[in-house]
């Protein structure tokens, strides 16, 4: 939940880069959707026009909170100001090395606080980067410019002075998780191409694959034995589900809910998104992606996909 008395850096306060964004549901997926506080239209990464100050995107959420989910902040290259994006690193309370070693050398120079789904960190330093990229293996994202942020407010550091600059451990973070191509613009594969079955479909294709197949249909009666806890079976399941699903949040849970493994601790929200949401960071890509690939290269099954996350 968006909390507009958050304290922001001033130097991110006092540029007119913001704008106000809610979530909509485009193509069956729920997606952030930016708009603009000055028309209550539809803004642009890529226009300034369409930004405006801090001021005047609290003083329209505000006055229109059932309207919008939140404000945003709109990188550009004359802000100075680069956003890393860190998925997934948060599970049940514990921040993951990824995580710990981002903040070990920027940190302490940077605005900090929790992402949407509260299982990753939103991170903002002045500087610049070579290039903008998304790394989709290990889920650490960098902009500098023509990208959005939907601000949480949920803050790890209250951060209400200047930003700070740190050029070489910004360099040294870059150089750790870069990826060798751009993705400022482009919207993924899977968001143009997802591919959807019904939920009675994808338990009947989850259980007859012939690699994870015995896994899942354990996984799904409730049986957790193999596995260290609970809660790591939950993730297990949630892994094969996030494929087949293309990481549809809610079609994941629906399928949980549905499933032996089913306990009122997937009541709690903090466990729905924990959970839900390592499994769909943790994978290497989702059906939508494989059935791209399987176009462009001779791909002759599964296991290349499943492999990485060992069945029990």
């Amino acid at each position: 939940m968006f909390s507009a008395s958050a304290k922001y850096p001033k130097t991110m306060k006092s540029l007119p880069n913001w704008i106000l964004w809610k979530l909509e549901t485009i193509k069956g997926r729920l997606s952030k959707i930016p708009y603009s506080a000055l028309y209550h239209g539809r803004a642009s990464s890529t226009n300034p026009e369409t930004w405006t100050t801090f001021e005047n995107v609290i003083k329209e959420y505000e006055a229109h909170p059932d309207d919008y989910s939140g404000i945003g902040f709109v990188f550009s290259k004359d802000a100075g100001i680069v956003f890393i994006d860190i998925d997934g690193c948060i599970f049940e309370g514990i921040i993951d090395d990824r995580a710990k070693d981002i903040l070990s050398e920027i940190g302490k120079d940077a605005f900090v606080e929790l992402s949407q789904s509260g299982t990753g960190l939103h991170l903002f330093i002045r500087g610049t980067i070579p290039a903008c990229f998304n790394n989709r293996e290990k889920h650490v994202e960098m902009y500098d410019n023509a990208r959005f942020c939907a601000m949480t407010g949920n803050c790890f550091n209250d951060y209400d002075n200047e930003l700070s600059s740190n050029d070489e451990a910004l360099n040294r973070v870059y150089e750790a998780y870069k990826t060798h191509y751009s993705d400022t613009t482009t919207p993924s594969m899977r968001e143009n191409e997802s591919i959807s079955y019904t939920d009675e479909e994808i338990i009947r294709r989850a259980g007859e694959n012939e690699i994870s197949g015995e896994a899942f249909k354990r996984l799904y009666s409730g049986d957790a034995s193999g596995y260290p806890s609970r809660s790591e079976a939950d993730l297990r399941l949630c892994q094969i589900l996030a494929f087949w699903c293309d990481r549809d949040f809610e079609q994941i849970l629906r399928i949980v809910r549905s499933s032996g493994a089913y306990r009122d601790k997937w009541e709690r929200k903090d466990y729905q998104n924990s959970t839900i949401m390592r499994a769909c960071n943790s994978l290497k890509e989702d059906f939508s992606g494989y059935i791209a690939r399987m176009q462009r290269e001779d791909v002759k099954g599964f296991g290349d996909i499943f492999k990485h996350t060992g069945d029990q």
